[in-house]
């Protein structure tokens, strides 16, 4: 199953559906996630349009992650993995270069080649968008959004990671009401 999902880094609910994908993925679910970056702290054109310098945190999230792709899928996916954990488990400074720079470390990617693309003014305007495309059309409005195999996107939040033994079975229910109940337009529980 193709699951597109717009994220961000500055987001716990983004954090606990990648670890909620994760487990399904170590449980044997073939998943191809293709995460797509969407601003929920950025404000403005603007603010998308600054260096690496300049950039706030989110930014320099994306513009890192961004810079891991461009080594490979492979890499993005080392990248993005140790990046969620270093911001929700350790938490770290999404923005501090340093911290990305041991994140791209420990993914195994080219430092060289990944501070000098961090610097490149074309991976700012790829999230950018990214962003752009989640609004215009998917009407994104925040994260974490999951599209399952084409469907209308999903707007996902739980009150914490599932566990591992309960992941299968959430993802039958999610994909169920997401791809086959298609009179469901929003259901949302009130605690």
């Amino acid at each position: 199953m193709e699951i597109d999902i717009f994220f961000s880094y500055a987001c716990r609910d983004t954090y606990k559906v990648f670890k909620w994908l994760h487990h399904l993925e170590n449980l044997g679910e073939k998943l191809n996630l293709v995460w797509h970056p969407y601003g929920v702290e950025i404000e403005s054109e603007h603010q998308w349009q600054q260096n690496w310098e300049t950039a706030r945190s989110e930014l320099r999230g994306f513009i890192a992650a961004e810079a891991a792709r461009e080594q490979g899928n492979d890499a993005f996916r080392r990248f993005h993995r140790f990046l969620e954990e270093a911001v929700h488990e350790q938490y770290f400074e999404l923005g501090d270069e340093a911290v990305l720079i041991r994140v791209a470390d420990r993914a195994q990617l080219d430092l060289a080649q990944f501070r000098a693309d961090i610097q490149s003014p074309s991976l700012a305007k790829a999230a950018y968008l990214s962003h752009q495309r989640g609004v215009t059309e998917f009407k994104i409005f925040g994260t974490p959004m999951l599209i399952l195999d084409g469907h209308a996107p999903l707007y996902l939040e739980f009150m914490d990671v599932p566990q591992q033994s309960r992941a299968r079975g959430l993802f039958q229910s999610i994909r169920a009401l997401a791809v086959e109940q298609l009179d469901v337009i929003q259901l949302k529980r009130i605690i």
